[in-house]
């Protein structure tokens, strides 16, 4: 994705601007940063982390110390929000549906292999991430 998109996508205020223009991939998790990522960071500890495992944008909603003048830093007003945004988007190009069940036709609905989310963008991050076009 192209940086500037993003950037716009997620309604971010860019505080340093990187030495690249696109990236391949998105992670809330420090253990499955990859090369050229986006990372959404709780605090400068995991920013600091994620840019030596790669990430080339780091989106925060604290305030951090610019440590890398390579590396795009974002701040949003609120993380949770800007994932949000993101897989709104990332779920229209991947043409998902999505249907709101009870607890009921949430038990049948599982039942032949329907996949259920967890009410909680973080929870289902990797969930929807990783996701084929139109499996949801």
């Amino acid at each position: 994705m192209n940086i500037s998109n993003f950037i716009e996508l997620v309604n971010a205020q860019v505080l340093n601007y990187g030495a690249t223009s696109s990236v391949y991939d998105f992670s809330i998790d420090l253990n499955k940063v990859k090369q050229a990522s986006v990372f959404f960071a709780k605090n400068n500890e995991q920013a600091s982390f994620a840019i030596k495992l790669g990430a080339y944008v780091i989106v925060s909603e604290e305030k951090l110390n610019l440590e890398d003048k390579d590396v795009f830093y974002l701040h949003v007003d609120d993380l949770e929000e800007a994932i949000f945004r993101l897989f709104r988007f990332l779920c229209e190009e991947k043409s998902y549906e999505f249907i709101y069940c009870n607890h009921v036709e949430l038990k049948f609905a599982k039942a032949f292999n329907f996949k259920a989310l967890n009410s909680n963008i973080l929870l289902d991050f990797d969930l929807l991430k990783n996701s084929k076009e139109k499996t949801f």
